[in-house]
């Protein structure tokens, strides 16, 4: 019998790449947005000074970014690991 292609576990892997490319999308528009920030703010007066207001805000994307990135790469690889180990133990069994 042919799985269709509704059920509940291909509906969650839906919503889940759907999650993951608006992590993805946001990751990189911040990422995007704070590297045109610090070059905008070289120009407006005082020229060449980057103040402390937008250090601060690209620190903030940036460990957004590196949040969003890291965690979820990190994730994945030790689900990844778990799902090895239980696919093993259930050969040994």
């Amino acid at each position: 019998m042919a799985s269709m292609p509704h059920t509940k576990n291909n509906m969650e892997r839906k919503g889940d790449n759907i999650k993951e490319d608006i992590k993805f999308a946001a990751s990189v528009l911040l990422l995007l947005l704070g590297v045109v920030i610090v070059f905008i703010s070289l120009y407006i007066p005082p020229v060449g000074v980057i103040d402390a207001s937008v250090l601060t805000l690209i620190g903030e994307y940036f460990c957004f970014v590196g949040a969003v990135w890291g965690i979820g790469q990190y994730t994945k690889v030790q689900l990844k690991k778990l799902d090895n180990k239980v696919q093993e133990y259930d050969k040994k069994q």
